[in-house]
């Protein structure tokens, strides 16, 4: 895992749907100061063929709850 303060998180990311051969895949999270706020951006990449596209997964078990989370927090 690589971290750079208030701007980038990498790291190796895998699930239990990855058999034993596949690699890692690649997790990038990039974080930007935007007015009222902080944008963040997911690049994954290094998914190993057959495996299902998880970008509606980041959307609807991280990405929507950390919406909730943070509105909730501004009332």
């Amino acid at each position: 895992m690589r971290l750079v303060l208030f701007s980038s998180i990498v790291q190796s990311w895998r699930t239990a749907e990855f058999t034993e051969e596949d690699e890692d895949s690649r997790l990038e999270l990039r974080l930007s100061d935007i007015p009222g706020g902080c944008e963040l951006e997911l690049i994954h990449s290094g998914i190993p063929e057959g495996q299902p596209d998880y970008k509606q997964g980041w959307i609807d078990n991280y990405f929507e709850p950390m919406r909730a989370y943070f509105e909730d927090e501004e009332n």
